[in-house]
């Protein structure tokens, strides 16, 4: 919306100078109330871009991670946006986290602190960022922040592929520490061995490997500053740890709403029981077979009335019955077998049933 701006009129030789109507700080057409953008690897450009009511925000694709005076590591996350902003803050669901500062007009960072604030982005809970545009309309946005921990700048073998971005997996409900950080490895040459990777795992996967690293075995790769070397056969592929912006998106709605927090799926709560709680990488990514792995049945599926439905034993219950009846005792001894009745309740029941709907 153009807004006119008057002066107070005052001559200057025989020139009146009176009101000017500056250009609007964004001219371009309104986008929908909710947006998204996700980084495929493709595009050449260093920003992620993502457009929603009436304002555009560019974030930083590759995200570097420093150590500060006290050799806490940090990550800034550096973001611009079309109109002009009063304020910035950052926030996870119910909780503030990170330190946003607007740093210009229009531009804004958000700095991430310490082990905690790291590894929970990397795990998969996404970041959210209040932005309020100086001016209206729709003078509130939020952005979500989707970001990983991943490999460039490779240098080396071209034998040996090594996957850039590393995927959070959840490996087992009795591990002290469940979360790990892998990257897919291809080579046709075997054992594979990592350096300046902490103590990074390499197990047998798929015709290749896959590296499982744990946070502190990112740390200690950044505390190396070394690039870290995948070596195979006598052949060595190298490549700098980062961290890079894997998906933006922004709304001018409730982000709760826009944004529900990620549920247990029946697929995936079904796979947690197929492998019995440990080797979960391959039911999905760490935050949901995180939830799954100890969720009960009845938060996944929709809560029924009470129905009590007969069920026939069939074949199991007359072989069972028939030996029972052959291996009575005779000659005095009492000794008789009845039918059975047998019924299926609901596994989740909307409301606890008294003993009279059960009975009757």
């Amino acid at each position: 919306m153009k807004s006119l701006i008057c002066l107070l009129g005052y001559l200057v030789g025989s020139t009146l100078v009176g009101c000017a109507t500056p250009a609007d700080e964004d001219t371009e057409l309104a986008g929908p109330a909710s947006a998204e953008v996700i980084d495929d690897g493709k595009a050449d450009s260093a920003e992620l871009k993502v457009r929603a009511g009436n304002m555009t925000v560019w974030i930083d694709r590759v995200i570097s991670v420093r150590r500060d005076a006290s050799q806490t590591p940090y990550a800034v996350i550096r973001g611009r946006a079309s109109r002009t902003l009063s304020g910035a803050f950052s926030f996870v669901p119910d909780d503030a986290f990170g330190e946003a500062t607007l740093v210009g007009p229009r531009s804004f960072e958000i700095v991430l602190r310490g082990g905690h604030e790291l590894n929970t982005m990397f795990s998969g809970l996404p970041l959210l960022l209040d932005l309020d545009a100086a001016t209206s309309p729709s003078t509130s946005y939020t952005v979500k922040l989707d970001l990983r921990p991943a490999f460039a700048k490779f240098e080396g073998t071209s034998s040996i592929h090594v996957g850039s971005t590393l995927r959070p997996i959840f490996i087992g409900k009795d591990e002290p520490d469940p979360l790990r950080y892998v990257a897919d490895v291809s080579t046709g040459a075997a054992p594979l061995t990592v350096e300046n990777g902490g103590a990074a795992t390499v197990v047998p996967a798929n015709g290749g490997f896959d590296v499982l690293f744990a946070y502190g075995d990112l740390e200690a790769a950044w505390n190396t500053g070394a690039k870290v070397a995948f070596t195979a056969g006598g052949k060595t592929k190298r490549a700098a740890l980062e961290a890079r912006m894997t998906r933006i998106a922004m709304t001018t709605q409730d982000p709760y709403d826009t944004w529900p927090p990620a549920r247990c799926d029946v697929d995936t709560y079904n796979c947690t029981l197929e492998h019995r709680g440990v080797d979960l990488q391959t039911c999905g990514d760490y935050r949901v077979v995180e939830h799954c792995a100890y969720a009960d049945i009845c938060e996944i599926t929709d809560a029924a009335p009470l129905a009590v439905r007969p069920i026939d034993l069939g074949f199991a219950w007359q072989s069972q019955a028939a030996a029972y009846r052959a291996g009575c005792a005779t000659g005095g001894t009492w000794c008789s077998l009845t039918e059975i009745d047998s019924f299926t309740l609901p596994e989740c029941l909307a409301q606890e049933p008294s003993l009279e709907q059960v009975v009757a």
